[in-house]
């Protein structure tokens, strides 16, 4: 299963990304909307986690 992560706080995305990946997982980070919507137009997920508070963007604007 392929997940696409979306989350600036670096600490916290490698913890997440670390343990999904352990769990067999492949995961894409990206810490903004401009590269994470950039991502989804080259690449197919199964999954998206979502921060909502995003450097360049409310997290909704890349759900819209």
């Amino acid at each position: 299963m392929k997940l696409l992560l979306i989350e600036d706080d670096r600490d916290l995305a490698a913890g997440l990304k670390q343990n999904l990946q352990q769990q067999g997982y492949s995961i894409d980070h990206f810490d903004s909307v401009k590269t994470a919507l950039n991502a989804c137009s080259q690449a197919i997920y199964d999954l998206v986690i979502l921060d909502l508070g995003l450097p360049d963007a409310d997290g909704l604007v890349f759900l819209k």
